[in-house]
């Protein structure tokens, strides 16, 4: 059996070339026979012929068993880079079928199980990945018409201030839980069906760590707060860089005066000596721990401009929840009343229909009511009846005859 000649891609384009520019000598009369141009630039005559031809390149030539066409590929590739824009990525089953239906345009025909993927393969601006979820309160604090506001306000401030970006902050704090065992892949018996577990232990104490970064990228030590009511572990520092910093609370979760603390024992005393300007400005979110007057005090007392991200969120949220309010006001007034019918109906045949059943049920004739009283005659209360001598005008406890007996 003869060997196989592999061709080499690169010598491929090399050739490719060196046609194109003898094509071009050919068109303007610089060589006049195709045989002496294949001579001078050293290709074959017989691929100079095929392209004086028209014969296209069979690398950039379309293959003919694609059931697309280049035009209906390049408007489907378009539509999924236009549906991941929207925060909504097709699934591959949904890709499919939009092919599919572009197909049936031309006749009864379909796409195999295969052809996403390989379409994925062929298109360079698509690939294929796993989605996860994403929340819709997060994705709103995304929304680059409700942030652009805090972007505004944040230029205006560094530019009134004459904040540099080197004496720029922000510092959030996060916490989680200690004792809890990750999800990790083990090596177990081969004879075992389900999945091994893990066992974690019952105590899970809370922990919050308080971080904050600089512009530059640099980052302020970590301020660990423990749950503990009044005594530090000594365990607590083991393993743990020697410049971070622990406190306690009740709960392990941040406090106003921790928020104070930390300000005026961790992050003044390791950023005065940094700071370039004349002032510097500290990013933070709405929590209670960073907006109190001490807190706000001793910020202006060393020149710090505390400037928070959620005053814009919280305006945007709450124009959505007095929208929503309205929208729910303007539902509970619509009619509860129910009419029952065979074929659909417009909105005036069913007014007319209610207005029919009101004034059927206005004409049934009720049962009288009672006579009232009139006005001047006054309501006369019983009298008590004595149950031992019957004489009404006092109970058996007040009777004359049991004193007298």
């Amino acid at each position: 059996m003869p060997p196989i000649r592999k061709k080499d891609p690169l010598k491929s384009t090399q050739d490719e070339g060196k046609i194109e520019l003898a094509i071009s000598d050919l068109k303007n009369g610089r060589i006049r026979s195709i045989r002496e141009a294949a001579r001078i630039y050293m290709v074959a005559r017989t691929t100079l012929q095929d392209r004086m031809k028209g014969v296209p390149y069979r690398q950039i030539t379309r293959a003919n068993n694609h059931k697309l066409s280049q035009s209906e590929e390049d408007s489907l590739v378009k539509w999924v880079l236009d549906l991941t824009k929207r925060g909504l990525p097709p699934r591959h089953f949904l890709v499919r079928d939009m092919a599919n239906y572009l197909l049936s345009q031309h006749g009864d025909q379909r796409v195999g199980d295969k052809w996403v993927y390989n379409l994925v393969q062929r298109r360079p601006e698509i690939e294929s990945k796993f989605s996860r979820k994403y929340n819709y309160e997060r994705a709103k604090c995304e929304d680059p018409k409700i942030i652009q506001g805090h972007f505004d306000r944040v230029r205006d401030i560094i530019s009134e201030y004459g904040i540099l970006p080197e004496d720029i902050y922000n510092f959030d704090e996060t916490g989680f839980a200690m004792g809890l065992c990750a999800t990790a892949k083990v090596i177990t018996g081969s004879d075992r069906y389900a999945q091994p577990k893990l066992l974690q232990p019952g105590n899970r104490e809370w922990v919050t760590a308080i971080e904050a970064t600089n512009s530059t990228g640099w980052a302020l030590p970590s301020y660990m707060i423990f749950k503990a009511k009044k005594n530090v572990r000594l365990g607590w520092f083991d393993e743990l860089p020697d410049d971070w910093r622990i406190n306690i609370s009740d709960n392990g979760w941040t406090t106003d005066q921790i928020g104070l603390e930390w300000l005026k024992t961790h992050f003044i005393p390791l950023t005065s000596s940094r700071t370039l300007g004349t002032y510097s400005m500290l990013i933070l979110d709405g929590h209670g721990s960073h907006l109190t007057a001490e807190f706000d005090r001793t910020c202006t007392d060393h020149k710090i401009i505390p400037v928070s991200n959620d005053a814009l969120l919280v305006w945007k949220e709450n124009r959505d929840l007095r929208a929503a309010h309205e929208k729910e006001k303007q539902k509970r007034k619509r009619s509860n009343k129910q009419i029952s019918i065979e074929q659909g109906i417009t909105r005036e045949e069913a007014q007319v229909l209610v207005q029919g059943q009101v004034e059927a049920s206005q004409a049934v004739t009720t049962t009288p009511a009672e006579p009232e009283l009139p006005t001047s005659q006054a309501v006369v209360r019983r009298q008590f009846r004595c149950s031992d001598c019957n004489v009404e005008g006092h109970r058996i406890n007040r009777c004359p005859n049991r004193t007298s007996n």
